[in-house]
């Protein structure tokens, strides 16, 4: 029941090294081994200290901010400065490596709070949302070279406008996530998902393209 949940997010961070980086997954295994360190605390704080847990209210943007800042915002954050602060490489594997360190966390994390969690055995926690954190991770990483750029730096409108799809990529899994609990719509949240795998494969395509061409002009 399990093993779509538990393994779909590694098997994602295979595929993008293999497709999509220049780089072979054997560079990352510093940020996978970070992440899941990081990931197994934070899972044996919230297993062995913090006995409460969130009750789901009837309010849609209350349990909204609660899934973003829980699961999506803090995270991304978090390991954003330790990535920064930590990583003295060149600027392409910097970005590269940010995607493999923030979806290994989450290959942790979700497995570990979804079976937790009341509506464990629910179609969207067993299936949608690993592949939805996936898809944010994978974004994020393609926004942060934007915000790395030299040019963007020196643009505070640039920064804003990043900044502001930064937050609505980490926002967007909370609202496909409540759109599904409510029941809004019945088919919305639905529709939102694959628009967001839309968007997450059409630029997920557009770097393997950028790095095929790359590797033939060395060619």
């Amino acid at each position: 029941m399990y093993l779509f949940l538990l393994t779909f997010i590694p098997l994602s961070i295979l595929f993008f090294t293999h497709i999509g980086s220049s780089n072979s997954w054997k560079n990352f295994i510093p940020q996978m081994i970070f992440a899941l360190v990081i990931a197994s605390a934070v899972c044996c704080i919230k297993e062995f200290f913090i006995f409460s847990f969130y009750i789901k209210t009837d309010s849609f943007i209350k349990n909204c901010l609660h899934v973003f800042f829980k699961d999506s915002a803090l995270p991304f954050i978090a390991l954003g400065i330790c990535h920064l602060l930590l990583c003295k490489d060149d600027f392409e594997y910097k970005t590269e490596a940010f995607f493999v360190l923030l979806a290994s966390f989450y290959a942790l994390y979700i497995p570990y709070f979804v079976i937790s969690a009341m509506e464990r055995n629910s179609i969207y926690y067993l299936f949608f949302k690993p592949i939805v954190f996936a898809e944010m991770s994978l974004l994020i990483s393609l926004v942060i070279p934007l915000f790395l750029n030299k040019k963007t730096t020196k643009n505070t409108k640039e920064i804003i406008l990043l900044s502001a799809i930064t937050m609505l990529i980490c926002l967007v899994p909370a609202v496909i996530e409540n759109l599904w609990y409510f029941s809004i719509l019945k088919i919305l949240w639905l529709i939102v998902f694959c628009i967001y795998t839309y968007v997450c494969g059409l630029f997920f395509y557009k770097k393997c393209l950028k790095i095929r061409n790359t590797r033939l002009d060395k060619d």
